[in-house]
């Protein structure tokens, strides 16, 4: 078996016009860096040749703030057969005639795919553009131009805008069976981590779903084996690098990582086993969060363990053995998926 990358998320930039107290990757106004167009382009050029990869993401920070980017990467990217998905907070959705014309030119380029981020930490923000209009507008126009939907929520302990709210609002705009909802909890990762507090203990049995299957590239270049909910943060960011596109083929880098065992481990049966592994009293709140305390806490105990890797490889082949790895895969796509508004 081995782990095959299904979609890239290209992060070009971390400016936002939006700073959420719960943003992971320390995402904001005052970031100036960007991906260059051309490394973009290459990077989506080289990965038309990893036969596994079918799913293209721009996201960010917020990707709509550099439209020649979002243009580029979605034409090329739909240029090269791939999928394409939009990952945006709406501000620019204000009319439903401004959301219509946006999502019109990006839908003559290519895009399949619009994934609306909208939650009590957005909503902080959104509320200047037009509030949860926006996402009203920016959802219909999408709807009618044949744009497959979602809208993203993160939940916290007192957050009022959950996936049932966002069900009662969507069915009373006529949305209800039009727009996938997908809801995941505060991970207290990075600028989040001054939301302990709100955050849920929300670690489930099963594995990352995103680790070696949905890579990441950064703006500096780096490339993340996963979402990189931690790449930003100032003591775990290296945990999950696995190399950087200015200084190597995307090829190469994906090479390297599906040899990497820690990866299959933290794909198949996941980080936070690992963690109770060494302190079966710890408290983890989200998968990142595990990994997050992987590369901090716990990392002397992994590099020991390292060394002794017999002690936890055998549970990762008894896993494979076992065929249930299979059953999970199979519940994955790279498409939306979700439950239906």
């Amino acid at each position: 078996m081995i782990i095959e990358p299904k979609s890239i998320a290209f992060l070009y930039s971390y400016k936002c016009n939006f700073s959420c107290p719960h943003c992971s990757i320390n995402a904001g106004p005052w970031h100036s860096e960007v991906l260059p167009l051309d490394v973009v382009t290459r990077v989506l050029e080289e990965a038309y040749y990893i036969s596994s990869i079918q799913l293209i993401v721009t996201t960010g920070g917020e990707p709509t703030l550099f439209p020649d980017h979002l243009r580029g990467l979605v034409k090329r990217a739909s240029e090269l057969s791939f999928i394409t998905r939009v990952v945006t907070n709406a501000w620019w959705a204000s009319t439903y005639e401004k959301a219509r014309a946006f999502l019109d030119e990006l839908k003559s380029l290519g895009l399949d795919e619009l994934n609306i981020s909208y939650d009590d930490f957005h909503d902080v923000f959104l509320r200047r553009y037009g509030g949860f209009n926006n996402v009203v507008n920016a959802a219909k126009a999408a709807v009618d131009l044949g744009i497959r939907v979602a809208i993203a929520t993160i939940r916290g302990k007192r957050s009022l805008i959950t996936a049932k709210w966002l069900r009662e609002r969507l069915r009373e705009v006529g949305l209800e069976d039009k727009v996938y909802i997908l809801e995941d909890y505060l991970s207290p990762t990075s600028r989040a981590m001054s939301l302990f507090d709100d955050a849920v203990v929300n670690v489930g049995g099963l594995g990352c779903s995103d680790a070696g299957v949905n890579i990441s590239v950064h703006p500096n270049g780096d490339v993340a084996f996963c979402c990189g909910h931690i790449i930003n943060d100032g003591e775990s960011s290296w945990f999950t690098r696995v190399g950087n596109v200015y200084r190597e083929r995307l090829v190469d880098i994906v090479k390297r990582m599906r040899s990497n065992v820690l990866i299959w481990y933290i794909r198949l049966v996941g980080p936070h086993r690992l963690v109770w592994r060494f302190n079966e009293e710890e408290k983890v709140y989200h998968i990142c969060h595990a990994c997050h305390l992987l590369a901090t806490k716990y990392w002397d105990r992994l590099v020991e363990l390292a060394q002794r890797k017999e002690e936890w490889a055998k549970e990762l082949v008894d896993y494979i053995k076992s065929g249930k790895y299979i059953s999970d895969l199979q519940s994955e796509s790279y498409v939306l998926r979700s439950e239906r508004a």
